[in-house]
């Protein structure tokens, strides 16, 4: 396997960029995925991460603010959407979802988010909207607010249902779960004990 590459900025728009495998590409403020970006097998490591309407890639993304995928959007397996904070995330410095596809989106692989659920009681820390579509696994401390669809596990604190003004606690609203939907090559997070055995994922460059 050859050296991992990193490349590094304070706000990166990669913009026709062509990158494949092997390659971190982090940001102290944001990243910025437009469509016409190629991206491989790549990680993306900033505070706040956009994926623009029509992306198609795969890529593993980690974000401690914001991670937002735009509509029409498809994310190859084994892509990864993933919050991760040291705690200092708060919902008032968010106030809105911390991972969110949009409608028409397809994510084929792992969204999660792993931050304190303190103070998220009436905000979703993972949002999914109208027939966007996960294939795997969605993991969150706290929240989820499900509209689309998941051919997988899902496994949360909670679920919100925000309609015309109103928050529903542990509703789902015309959101499917569907695990035995999901393709029997897939492999994942082994998150408990006596979890079957393990798998290759992808070969590696």
């Amino acid at each position: 396997m050859e050296d991992i590459h990193v490349l590094q900025g304070d706000i990166l728009d990669l913009n026709r960029v062509d990158i494949a495998g092997n390659v971190v590409i982090s940001a102290t403020r944001s990243i910025h995925v437009p469509r016409s970006a190629k991206l491989n097998d790549v990680i993306l490591v900033a505070p706040r991460i956009t994926i623009a309407d029509g992306f198609i890639g795969r890529l593993q993304a980690i974000a401690k603010e914001e991670l937002t995928v735009g509509k029409g959007c498809l994310l190859l397996y084994p892509s990864a959407l993933v919050a991760a904070s040291d705690n200092s995330t708060s919902v008032e410095q968010t106030q809105s979802a911390l991972v969110e596809i949009q409608t028409g989106s397809e994510i084929r692989g792992v969204m999660a988010s792993l931050v304190n659920p303190e103070g998220w009681d009436y905000i979703p820390q993972i949002k999914i909207h109208p027939k966007a579509l996960v294939s795997g696994e969605v993991y969150c401390w706290g929240n989820i607010e499900l509209k689309g669809r998941v051919e997988g596990q899902v496994m949360a604190a909670g679920f919100l249902a925000l309609e015309n003004g109103s928050i529903y606690q542990n509703h789902i609203l015309d959101g499917q779960i569907d695990q035995t939907a999901r393709h029997p090559a897939y492999t994942g997070w082994s998150l408990k004990a006596g979890s079957p055995s393990k798998k290759i994922i992808q070969w590696l460059y």
